[in-house]
């Protein structure tokens, strides 16, 4: 076993501890759920860079598409609004990335989540003029336009087959901007969506599309893979001045 590979036990032996003692800690349910998202929040704060992240907040952008509340927001410096980590209006030019936090994820969980994504990647942040990212056409649609967007989970009561089930019967076609990026479960398995595998991630042939599972000669394990996905998908961006100035004052935001 290699260094990473140590470190990334290590880090996953950590968050599975921190999960077994909140659950044990509390009995309430939502409370419960508040301390995942809090021990994720805390987590990605260590490993992305990210000087902000917020919990439970939702996300705007300049046409006035607003998303459904999400777990936990990487925000990056271009996001201006800020009162306090939890309860945040943002604006989608400012946010790097959002995870949904699930404790366990079976099927109906897991279509909530879809549909939570959904609300997010539908929110359009182009690039204003002046402003600049480097991308591949295919990338640059889903992580620079659109948000990228994981799931993660502590455990899961489906298998892997049972979820990419569900994702088929829930996004049949190929939209893949407004699909998740990625599900990922903590010690167990991973789900990438590679969308039409032409952007800087490709797994297996060619023609492969969609939603994959890594082989056991690509995986790095559930955890690894979603800090991996993290920093390739997030694109930075190079913004002439503020994204705010695209919010006109006196838009109106439902």
């Amino acid at each position: 076993m290699g260094v990473l590979e140590e470190y990334w036990g290590r880090l996953e032996r950590g968050l599975a501890e921190q999960f077994e003692a909140g659950r044990a800690a509390h009995r309430d349910s939502s409370v419960k759920g508040t301390a995942n998202e809090d021990i994720l929040s805390r987590f990605l704060s260590q490993q992305t860079g990210a000087r902000r992240i917020a919990t439970r907040s939702e996300i705007i952008d300049h046409l006035g598409g607003r998303s459904d509340e999400v777990d936990v927001v990487v925000l990056n410096d271009s996001q201006p609004f800020w009162t306090g980590e939890n309860g945040q209006l943002l604006i989608a030019e400012g946010v790097d990335a959002v995870y949904q936090v699930k404790a366990r994820l079976t099927s109906s969980e897991l279509r909530r989540a879809i549909k939570n994504a959904k609300s997010v990647k539908n929110l359009f942040r182009p690039l204003p003029a002046g402003s600049s990212a480097v991308a591949t056409e295919s990338d640059g649609a889903r992580f620079i336009d659109r948000i990228p967007f994981f799931i993660f989970a502590f455990e899961s009561a489906i298998s892997v087959d049972t979820a990419l089930k569900v994702l088929g019967n829930e996004l049949p076609d190929d939209d893949y901007d407004a699909q998740p990026d990625g599900i990922f479960i903590l010690g167990a398995w991973e789900i990438i969506n590679i969308a039409d595998n032409l952007g800087a991630l490709k797994i297996g042939p060619p023609d492969n599309r969609g939603f994959q599972r890594p082989g056991e000669d690509f995986s790095i394990g559930p955890l690894a893979s979603m800090l991996w996905c993290h920093h390739l998908f997030v694109h930075r961006r190079l913004d002439f001045m503020s994204p705010l100035v695209q919010y006109h004052p006196f838009r109106r935001i439902n």
